[in-house]
């Protein structure tokens, strides 16, 4: 039983024993390969360092490029202090009463609310106090002020007592260098977070901490609706996919300027955050549950290239009253600028430079249309599971399917999933990374590809110098093209066996010198075995003067007992014109004897590792000799049993004898006498 499962493997795994070498099924090598291969793309999935990190982000960037749908109009507006608002009105800063009249006319025109992407950390250096003070200071000249309104001295508080009046949430920024001392306590109006942890849950949520926060001056700060984290958080290759909602300082927590531009539309201060041990789960804010990452963040939804995505208002033609009140009605207007000197640009996965103050709008545009895109937090779970499956399938594809199957359905394959990742990102705004399981394809079916045709090769060459002896080059380069792996391990198998003597041989060894001996064989056995491999039958061995064949092994044939039969009667042909030529010389006339038998044999490579032969042992093998040595009694040269008389009677002319006692065999056997083809089979 043992032995048989041993042959069924190496017949399905295509194993070789070949010149003392074990070549190990093919099978076993790319499984091996496949389970180590898949474990170590789903170390990357689960543990990913930061090179894997950047290949992701390039993936996801390469889907958000292709994303379709264009979203309805939205109701967010930019208000661009943009370089021709520079050109016209003066280089930035603009004194602080500017950006009053900015809000003034703003909210005139309809505007929810105002967000200034903007930071007033320091009082105005225009206002007329600030400029009388630097002028005594500076250069010891006294600016007579004395007729100057009390508004028109102090900048800030024109802008605070317009801030006042209107939603407007003001810029700030949070530092998150612990080294830096603290910059400022959080100001404006409190935000009010409601937490909602799941069960089990412990600690505290995972968002943004600052150490500090530098505040707009204290007046803008209080007369402020929200003060708000202009803050950005770029991701290790500097590109911004992501924005914070709500961030933390000390035990108080401050909105992003989107999220406290909706608020202050919304005239609500309160937000809740549902959490867990995994990380933030969802922001709500009013009746909009918002999908974060771990932190909190909100994925910017590039299905539009911002600035073309907003509707973009020059702060000049603003200023000038150029602007119809319809554009600006019920939107949610944030103020900053596009001019390059401020330096407010931004990387993205679909513009190079980006404003600020879009990325902003942006984030308050998705949460206004509920159109997000969502990372879900099953994900890594979901790319391991398709590492392993991606895994089996290459596995499986190179392990047993040819090589051009292969290669198209995994092809096949991480198209499918390249597609479906992408239609659900598109649809459903969904992100799950399709590059984990596509990686394990190409690189699994790559590697495991190149292992196979490596091994093959190899098994190719070990079956060409086991075989190239024994058969012709024709029977060779079937054996090695065969998609069935050759058994030369050892296996039963039904052959017809060819053996051939001549008659005499001993004494008339010893009329000839050894040369002469050596050079008669030779020419004798190249013209007996140039017939045995033109009819495709396979050398075994020579024993003295006698040469053994077989036909059905390697290479079974249909045919294999009428095989031996023709090239037993091609011998005699070719053998009398061999005599013919000795004659001529002066040299004997031989004759040969040639018994056939088909029957069950024992094939393989038998032998030690440091010389194998391919041969066949067995009954059959003997039964062969003892019909040959019949030839020198009955008066035929060629003799076969009834086995073999059976498969080819119907194609040869052949009388019986028998029954006859041979050794070997309990009972008396018939041995037929072939004279030729019969005229049928011509």
């Amino acid at each position: 039983m043992r032995a048989k499962s041993r042959d069924r493997l190496m017949r399905l795994g295509g194993g070789v024993w070949v010149k003392g070498h074990r070549l190990a099924p093919t099978s076993h090598i790319i499984v091996l390969l496949g389970g180590l291969l898949t474990l170590f793309f789903l170390v990357l999935v689960v543990y990913p360092p930061s090179p894997v990190k950047a290949f992701e982000y390039v993936g996801y960037d390469e889907m958000v490029r292709f994303l379709g749908g264009e979203p309805p109009p939205p109701d967010v507006a930019v208000i661009d202090i943009d370089e021709p608002s520079l050109a016209k009105l003066g280089q930035w800063p603009w004194p602080r009463y500017r950006i009053a009249a900015l809000v003034e006319q703003a909210s005139a025109l309809g505007a929810r609310s105002i967000a200034m992407d903007f930071l007033f950390a320091e009082p105005d250096r225009l206002s007329l106090a600030e400029v009388g003070d630097l002028y005594r200071r500076d250069r010891g000249i006294e600016l007579n002020l004395s007729g100057v309104p009390g508004d028109a001295l102090d900048n800030d508080r024109v802008l605070a007592e317009t801030v006042a009046r209107h939603a407007v949430v003001l810029g700030a920024d949070l530092r998150f260098d612990e080294t830096m001392p603290d910059r400022g306590q959080v100001c404006g109006n409190p935000l009010s977070v409601v937490l909602r942890a799941l069960p089990e849950t412990e600690g505290t949520p995972p968002v943004p901490l600052a150490s500090g926060m530098v505040c707009p001056v204290p007046e803008l700060a209080e007369a402020a609706t929200f003060v708000a984290a202009t803050n950005s958080l770029p991701d290790r290759d500097g590109k911004l996919r992501r924005a914070p909602l709500v961030l933390r300082c000390g035990e108080k927590w401050v909105p992003s300027l989107a999220a406290g531009a909706l608020l202050a539309a919304s005239g609500e201060n309160q937000v809740v955050l549902k959490w867990s041990n995994a990380g933030v789960l969802e922001l709500r804010i009013g009746e909009t549950v918002i999908p974060t990452d771990g932190q909190g963040n909100l994925l910017f939804p590039f299905r539009m290239r911002p600035p073309d995505r907003f509707l973009h208002i020059s702060a000049a033609d603003l200023l000038e009253g150029r602007v119809e009140p319809e554009r600006l009605k019920d939107k949610i207007v944030f103020v900053g600028s596009s001019a390059s000197g401020l330096q407010d640009m931004h990387a993205t996965p679909v513009m190079r430079l980006c404003p600020g103050v879009d990325l902003h709008a942006l984030a308050a545009d998705a949460i206004l249309r509920k159109d997000f895109f969502v990372q879900p937090g099953w994900s890594r779970g979901g790319q391991a599971v398709l590492v392993v499956l991606a895994g089996v399938l290459v596995t499986v594809l190179a392990a047993w399917t040819r090589v051009v199957v292969s290669a198209l359905m995994t092809a096949g394959a991480i198209v499918m999933l390249t597609l479906s990742c992408w239609a659900i990102f598109d649809q459903w705004g969904a992100y799950w990374s399709p590059l984990p399981g596509v990686s394990m394809l190409a690189a699994g079916a790559s590697l495991l590809t190149f292992v196979r045709l490596r091994h093959e090769e190899k098994r190719k060459q070990l079956l060409r110098q086991s075989f190239a002896r024994y058969v012709s080059a024709e029977i060779v380069d079937q054996i090695v093209r065969s998609s069935q792996p050759v058994n030369v391990s050892g296996e039963r198998r039904t052959v017809t066996i060819l053996l051939t003597d001549i008659r005499g041989f001993t004494s008339m060894s010893e009329t000839m010198a050894p040369e002469e001996l050596v050079q008669f064989l030779n020419s004798y056995f190249a013209a007996m075995i140039d017939i045995i491999l033109e009819n495709e039958g396979t050398l075994d061995k020579f024993m003295g003067d006698a040469v053994l064949a077989l036909f059905g092994a390697p290479v079974q044939h249909d045919d294999d007992a009428l095989r031996a039969v023709k090239v037993a009667l091609a011998m005699q042909e070719t053998l009398g014109g061999l005599n013919a030529q000795w004659q001529e010389r002066g040299k004997p006339r031989i004759r040969v004897g040639i018994g056939i038998s088909t029957g069950e044999v024992i094939i393989g490579n038998i032998g030690s590792a440091r010389r194998l032969e391919y041969t066949a042992i067995g009954r059959d093998v003997n039964y062969a000799q003892r019909i040959e040595a019949l030839t020198k009694e009955l008066p035929f040269d060629i003799l076969v049993n009834e086995t073999t008389y059976e498969q080819v009677k119907d194609y040869v002319d052949a009388e019986k004898f028998g029954p006859l006692a041979i050794r070997g065999k309990e009972a008396p056997v018939c041995i037929y006498g072939i004279r030729g083809l019969s005229s049928s089979s011509h």
